[in-house]
């Protein structure tokens, strides 16, 4: 197993060295454009990275008959060169081999000549750890060697004008590439934080709050300010088909209609809502006009909010979970979330008013009815919830079996 998963772990890194050394060649050759001798330096630096990239893509070419010529004749001839060029600087008595370009031609010669000895064979059995260790340590040195020399200023004064030349050109267009891709920013697709999204991050947010716009300009903060400028250059996403900018939207009262739709009828569901809150209306109005004029300002009129008081009202604080223990099921007391709590609370009511309604009594007619009396904490929901309540702490003595 162990063997398996080294071996697993050899190859993908063996093909990694090798893409990068193929990077390597590739930016060398390109340094050699304006190089006196271009096309000699080009073609020794252009055949070591076409050859590394094949063993990138199949590691098993290294067996075939033509990928060996290549590298056996490339060997060859980089082999002679660096000799030749060996020892011209032995001969001049060259100690810091960096700060000539002979010295980092030769250089480029024997790593080019070690590589491709190298990867001869590598896919005849194997690559092993050693050859990989190899294989990383003269990756490595190349891209250290060049950040060392772009970091050493005095280095870099010596560097040869084909090489300056070739770099700045580089550079100009890597920051006319940059450039570009500003400018087209907005109008192209860019990856996003929301999976599948349409817009990139140049649009901006939907606002839905019809409040917003009618703030006169002169009460509006800077940063206020700012984000309305930019709101009429920049496109803006669509809004999303569960927002709307309604007053009387209600995510509560969404939900509940939600919950006592039956069989998709959610038309009938919304007309059951609209006829209770209206009826609530009808009886919480002719109360107050019944009622005393030192109680009138007791009496709420609102149907949104006794309605919302009354979901509140309804929402159990603990619940039960049954727990098996040693062949026995216990009623353990635990916390409850507020999703779960509203639930709770929207589904007692419903299921009181479906089956604890007489059958010549409509729906909204019975809903309004309890809806009344849980906003008084009163009826057989407030009952409901304070029985669980009971319940738990009835067994308040199994608690610790939340945990086990």
């Amino acid at each position: 197993m162990a063997k398996n998963r080294t071996t697993g772990f050899i190859l993908p890194v063996w093909r990694l060295c090798n893409l990068l050394m193929s990077a390597f060649f590739a930016l060398a050759t390109y340094v050699q454009i304006n190089d006196p001798d271009a096309g000699l330096w080009m073609v020794g630096y252009a055949i070591p990275a076409g050859l590394c990239f094949l063993i990138t893509c199949q590691p098993q070419i290294t067996e075939t008959r033509p990928w060996r010529r290549i590298a056996d004749l490339h060997v060859m001839m980089a082999t002679g060169f660096g000799a030749m060029l060996g020892w011209t600087l032995y001969k001049e008595g060259v100690t810091h081999i960096f700060h000539q370009e002979e010295g980092r031609e030769f250089c480029g010669l024997m790593l080019t000549v070690l590589w491709l000895l190298l990867c001869r064979h590598s896919g005849r059995g194997g690559v092993g750890v050693l050859r990989l260790c190899t294989a990383v340590g003269i990756t490595v040195f190349p891209f250290v060697a060049w950040i060392y020399y772009y970091i050493n200023k005095e280095l870099r004064a010596d560097w040869p004008t084909h090489c300056t030349t070739a770099l700045s050109v580089g550079s100009k267009i890597c920051k006319m590439a940059a450039s570009i891709a500003n400018l087209l920013k907005p109008w192209t697709p860019r990856l996003c934080a929301v999976r599948w999204s349409r817009y990139n991050p140049y649009y901006l947010e939907p606002e839905t709050d019809k409040d917003v716009y009618k703030i006169p300009d002169t009460e509006l903060s800077p940063e206020q300010k700012e984000e309305k400028e930019l709101k009429t250059t920049r496109p803006i996403k669509a809004a999303a088909t569960s927002i709307t900018s309604s007053p009387f939207n209600d995510p509560v009262i969404s939900k509940f209609i939600n919950m006592m739709m039956q069989d998709g009828n959610k038309v009938l569901a919304r007309e059951i809502m609209t006829q209770t809150l209206e009826t609530i209306k009808r009886k919480q109005v002719e109360k107050y006009h019944r009622a005393p004029a030192a109680e009138k300002e007791a009496i709420e009129c609102n149907p949104y909010t006794i309605f919302q008081q009354a979901i509140e009202n309804c929402k159990p604080v603990i619940g039960l979970a049954s727990i098996q223990k040693g062949g026995k099921n216990y009623q353990v007391p635990i916390p409850l979330k507020d999703s779960r709590r509203r639930f709770l609370a929207m589904k007692w009511m419903i299921t009181e008013c479906r089956e604890n309604k007489h059958r010549r009594t409509h729906m909204y007619e019975k809903l309004s009815q309890e809806l009344l009396s849980a906003f008084t904490n009163e009826g057989n929901v407030i009952k409901r919830k304070h029985d669980l309540h009971k319940m738990a702490e009835a067994n308040r003595a199994y608690a610790h079996y939340r945990w086990w």
